[in-house]
């Protein structure tokens, strides 16, 4: 931090088909600094999704096997006269 304003650096994996990962700096104002951080705060009572819901790193494959089952099952049934 200095007069200019919050430097810091950030990764970039916009050009994943070379498979590169490149460092940037970048310098923004104090205010639009804390503008863009407060941006990835969520508000009280909500939560991310990535973290939760059938898809969720600790019970996906069993999840998803559970709901392959009930869809196959269901359009037998709708099937069946």
């Amino acid at each position: 931090m200095d007069q200019r304003g919050i430097t810091f650096r950030w990764k970039g994996y916009r050009s994943r088909s070379s498979g590169r990962v490149w460092r940037k700096a970048m310098t923004l104002t104090a205010h639009e600094f804390i503008r863009r951080f407060l941006l990835h705060i969520l508000p009280d009572g909500f939560h991310r999704i990535r973290h939760y819901g059938l898809v969720a790193s600790g019970r996906r494959a069993g999840n998803i096997a559970r709901i392959r089952q009930t869809t196959a099952a269901q359009m037998i049934e709708s099937v069946q006269p």
